[in-house]
């Protein structure tokens, strides 16, 4: 992807994920081009498709809702204001969801949290199965 593609970054509603999308957010800045702020809710039924942001079900306003990632990046589309932002909600495999959300960009990001001693523990799941899977570079923000 070229230097001007997207920046995708995963976002759960956890403090380690704030950090990822502040880091999304100075990557997107920095290479001009568009930033995706993708929430990924884990379907209930691993059968279910995805659902799109567009759909009712997504842009409920619970936690997990559209409407929620949209307050989580209000501070930070105000101090990036040159960075065009995308908010998306689906429902689905985090993985899966990040690494087709990332097909045509040129950073996937995702936080990881440290809560323990182990790396692949202290990686996560999502992470590490990012790692392996994405279609472009992936940065791996931890705090911990």
């Amino acid at each position: 992807a070229d230097a001007g593609a997207e920046v995708v970054v995963g976002d759960d509603g956890s403090a380690y994920a704030e950090r990822a999308v502040a880091e999304a957010f100075e990557a997107a800045s920095a290479g001009g081009g568009p930033l995706r702020v993708v929430r990924v809710r884990e379907s209930a039924l691993p059968f279910l498709p995805p659902v799109a942001a567009s759909s009712p079900r997504a842009r409920e306003s619970g936690p997990g809702g559209e409407s929620a990632l949209e307050r989580a990046v209000e501070p930070l589309r105000a101090r990036y204001p040159g960075v065009e932002v995308h908010t998306e909600v689906v429902d689905g495999r985090p993985v899966a969801a990040l690494t087709d959300a990332a097909r045509a960009a040129r950073l996937l990001v995702v936080g990881a949290g440290g809560e323990y001693g182990m790396a692949r523990l202290a990686l996560g799941s999502a992470a590490h199965g990012v790692l392996h899977r994405a279609p472009c570079p992936v940065m791996v923000v931890h705090t911990g």
